[in-house]
């Protein structure tokens, strides 16, 4: 038997799952828990338990290598962490870290799972320097050379809605992307800063050049993702917090309490901000605690939203529960008694042979999805067939979608529903499953010699994760383990120089391919403002016009960023290609002019310079007057857009103008409302192409009504109500405006009562909403029965639906 290592070092679990079928908690996010150090005991014993379940088969990684200075010296003293994932036995993660010695050397043990299944994130991090980081395969993780960055620095300050600094927050690294490569999650315990009194933060050892994604948490507020768009010579980043919610309950077996089981929460119904948004706060609707020794468990920090909340019963293979959907959870609120009983539940069986021959298939994954997990594929659970191809699931009583986990093969039937059954065991009907096989593609580089290292990336992201092995071995070969399903796709091999690049097409029934790279083509570029001052940090994509399969577009070449003068060079690019260069961060939008070619197609080793794209971020503008319903002119009104971050007030002739607004997919939804009088209004239907004023009356706040009647005429219970504004694109951290301006509901949820009755009050006048109502069955992508309409709010009255059949 495989040695299995488990070590907690200064409060850090080195072994953790990685998925929603079993949490873990560094001491930091332990920190946050009532029940800290309980939280940190269970997840050690469940550690354990679940380094012992794969040892029978898990492999020893040897992560070796040098980490050097930007200069190319030495760097003693480094701490150096190695995070792996594995996919078998099960998805799970592995961490170890190290320290370097003065000749800047490292060398550590991961243990995790199969052979050749796991993908690592090796990164270093010394004081004065910007973390340094590579993405080793298992069968690379010797010998690897990792180079630090110049520092940059990265200033600013939390603050509550209100304005006042928050001190003890904790802002702390999820993602650093750099200008060929990302690195994340980043383990919240290696990079982070604490806000002082005044809310003051300073935090170290980033990357120069790169862009980074921050997780700030605090005690009473939600948890949120933060991009720091700049960093830098671009000012402190401000970083503003809503008041968070909680979650809690209670865990019993047999009447008893339950200590030691992890509970997630994931909302279902939260509102992302635009990627890239430079004032872009983004409600991180999850979280998850462990049940102390009185059972009780309490998810704090989360943004208002409705949940799933369900359990982690990996270390207990005896008991099941079912998910609690729809959880409520409200601002500065405890969400109390979402408790569950752990029961024994019912099996599901079932077996997987190969499609032509009958025998059976080890090894392949089958994932259930039903009651236990909630409607969120993310948290299916898994398990692996055994010698026979036999397969187990333990789990509440109710309709489950079994099916074979992706790149397992091509199954016949590709999903099946199954119904579980307290106390009996259901055989579910067997999958017949075509394996999938090996093509090898023998690489050779210009010159004609086999390619001895290189990058691989597909052109379909599905393929990307489903075709195995990316590795070339020492003879030149790729050997990717492929199905029909994700054929034909295409890849993209570049050398380790990125001088050289090749393409080659993988079609069904294609074992071995040939495959010549040439000499790499280069683009070149700036994105400026009004000025001609070089903008940095612009996230850009190069794509191929009329991708693979019919597609469009694909893209080639992504995450490449503008440095410090504006200018981007872009290497690896395959020549004979037409191709596209575009901004993909927030000034896209804000893009006046640019000089790139629409279609480009380089030659082998060719470097062309497109010119210059021109940001401006000042925008258009739009004009108008604020009234109300008298046509009485109001000053004061505050004046907003919800799709983006402009904001203006109306002058004392109840004039204003909203500068600001994109040149680019301008969508605008303006809220107005006034500084002394319960008077608001909404209006969707502007466009500042119009060049035209635009008058906003404000009026009282209406309210709508109904009723939901299933098709024998009984009232619907419990079903949630969407009402929203209609033909609105997007609308940017609606959580946020409504706290800002009085409360008034932008969109949400609301719940049919005992009689299906509902009502949703507040809403702003002016624009047309739309309510939705639906039902899902587990495991389904369509509603089963649904119900929309549009109605358009009155001023200080009701709008009354009346009596709908929802079929």
């Amino acid at each position: 038997m495989p040695r299995v290592r488990i070590r907690v070092r200064r409060g850090r679990l080195t072994y953790w799952a990685h998925s929603g079928n079993a949490f873990a908690f560094d001491r930091e996010c332990a920190a946050m828990q009532p029940n800290r150090q309980v939280l940190l005991q269970r997840a050690v014993c469940v550690a354990v338990g679940l380094a012992l379940c794969v040892s029978s088969i898990a492999e020893e990684v040897t992560v070796s290598g040098t980490v050097l200075t930007p200069d190319g010296q030495p760097a003693a003293g480094a701490k150096v962490v190695a995070r792996w994932e594995f996919r078998k036995p099960y998805w799970h993660g592995v961490r170890a870290e190290t320290t370097t010695t003065e000749d800047g050397s490292f060398a550590m043990q991961v243990i995790g799972g199969e052979a050749g299944i796991g993908v690592g994130r090796v990164y270093a991090i010394k004081e004065g320097f910007g973390i340094g980081w590579l993405e080793p395969t298992t069968r690379r993780a010797a010998n690897c050379a990792i180079t630090l960055h110049p520092e940059t620095t990265l200033s600013g300050e939390v603050r509550d809605l209100t304005g006042k600094p928050i001190a003890g927050a904790r802002v702390a690294v999820r993602h650093v992307q750099g200008r060929a490569r990302t690195i994340g999650p980043s383990p919240p315990e290696d990079l982070f800063a604490v806000s002082h009194d005044d809310g003051v933060f300073l935090l170290r050892c980033l990357p120069e050049g790169a862009l980074t994604r921050l997780i700030v948490t605090a005690d009473g507020y939600s948890r949120m993702l933060w991009e720091a768009h700049a960093l830098g010579d671009d000012g402190p980043l401000h970083v503003v917090l809503q008041p968070g919610g909680a979650i809690a309950g209670t865990i019993t077996r047999d009447g008893q309490p339950v200590s030691g089981i992890h509970v997630g929460a994931r909302a279902t119904d939260r509102q992302r901000s635009r990627a890239g948004d430079t004032l872009g706060g983004v409600p991180f609707g999850e979280g998850e605690a462990v049940s102390d020794d009185a059972g009780r468990y309490r998810i704090d920090s989360l943004p208002e939203g409705a949940y799933t909340v369900c359990l982690d019963l990996r270390a207990d293979t005896e008991h099941t529960a079912a998910a609690r959907q729809s959880v409520s959870c409200m601002p500065g609120a405890v969400t109390e008694s979402i408790d569950f009983r752990l029961i024994r539940g019912g099996f599901i069986t079932g077996r997987v042979v190969h499609a032509t021959t009958g025998e059976p298939m080890p090894g392949v994954r089958v994932c259930s999805h039903g009651p236990g997990r909630g409607p969120d594929y993310a948290w299916s659970g898994d398990t692996y067939t055994d010698a026979g191809g036999h397969y187990s699931f333990r789990l509440p009583a109710g309709q489950h979608r079994i099916y074979v986990g992706e790149g397992s093969g091509e199954p016949t039937p590709r999903d099946q529903m199954v119904e579980a059954m307290d106390g009996k065991t259901v055989t579910a009907p067997g999958f017949r499953l075509v394996p999938p096989y090996v093509i090898a593609c023998l690489l050779l580089d210009a010159d004609g010699q086999p390619l001895s290292d290189g990058s691989v990336r597909f052109l379909e992201g599905a393929a990307s994760d489903a075709l195995g092995d990316r590795d070339i071995d020492a003879q030149g070969y790729l050997r990717l383990s492929a199905t029909r399903e994700y054929l034909p796709c295409e890849v993209m091999i570049t050398n380790a120089d990125q001088t050289e690049v090749g393409f080659t097409r993988l079609e069904p029934d294609a074992t071995h391919l040939r495959v010549e790279l040439l000499q790499a083509a280069s683009i070149t570029g700036r994105v400026v403002d009004a000025t001609g001052k070089g903008v940095r940090d612009v996230q850009l994509l190069c794509v191929r016009l009329g991708g693979p399969n019919g597609e469009r577009q694909c893209v080639i070449r992504e995450w490449t960023m503008t440095d410090a003068r504006g200018e981007f060079e872009v290497r690896a690019v395959p020549p004979g290609y037409p191709l596209q260069m575009r901004v993909v961060s927030s000034e896209e939008s804000y893009i006046r002019e640019c000089q790139w070619p629409e279609d480009l197609t380089l030659g082998a080793g060719e470097v062309r310079d497109i010119g210059a794209a021109i940001v401006d971020r000042r925008g258009s503008s739009i004009t108008g007057r604020t009234m109300d319903a008298d046509r009485n002119l109001l000053d004061g009104c505050d004046i907003i857009d919800l799709c983006g971050t402009a904001r203006t007030v109306s002058a004392a002739d109840g004039t204003f103008v909203l500068s600001g607004l994109p040149y680019q997919d301008a969508h605008p939804c303006l809220f107005a409302r006034h500084p002394g009088k319960a008077l608001f209004c909404i209006d969707a239907n502007v466009d500042p192409a119009w060049n035209m004023p635009f008058d906003l009356v404000l009026e009282q706040l209406g309210s709508v009504r109904g009723r939901l009647l299933d098709a024998d005429g009984k009232p619907l219970k419990g079903w949630r109500v969407y009402i929203g504004p209609r033909s609105v694109p997007f609308l940017r951290a609606a959580e946020e405006v409504d706290a800002r301006l009085g409360g008034v509901r932008v969109r949400g949820f609301v719940e049919t009562g005992p009689d299906g009755a509902w009502v949703a009050d507040s809403i702003a006048c002016g624009a047309e909403y739309r309510v939705y109502s639906w039902e899902l069955e587990p495991g389904a992508t369509r509603p089963k029965r649904s119900w929309q309409a549009t109605f358009t709010p009155r001023g200080g009255e009701t709008v009354d639906l009346g009596d709908v059949t929802v079929k």
